[in-house]
């Protein structure tokens, strides 16, 4: 299976896990994350397709996010 057992899983000290939950935030910092998942959930929401998710892999093979530089974002032309 490709999920892990949460009770066959090692409990971490609190330093490990804030350790490990500061670094997932610098990474969505870095990668622009939040604004990479806001997009395609705005272009979700105003497109409204039957199906979300061939949608969304559409959307990510042929009209790939920038993050938010200029009026390209469907965010920025929201605003």
């Amino acid at each position: 299976s490709r999920h892990t057992d949460r009770a066959a899983m090692p409990l971490m000290a609190p330093t490990t896990v804030r350790d490990a939950f500061e670094d997932a935030v610098h990474y969505a910092q870095r990668h622009n994350v939040t604004d990479l998942l806001q997009e395609y959930v705005i272009r979700i929401l105003a497109a409204r397709p039957a199906d979300p998710v061939a949608f969304l892999v559409d959307e990510l093979a042929n009209r790939p996010f920038s993050p938010p530089s200029g009026a390209s974002s469907v965010l920025a032309a929201l605003r």
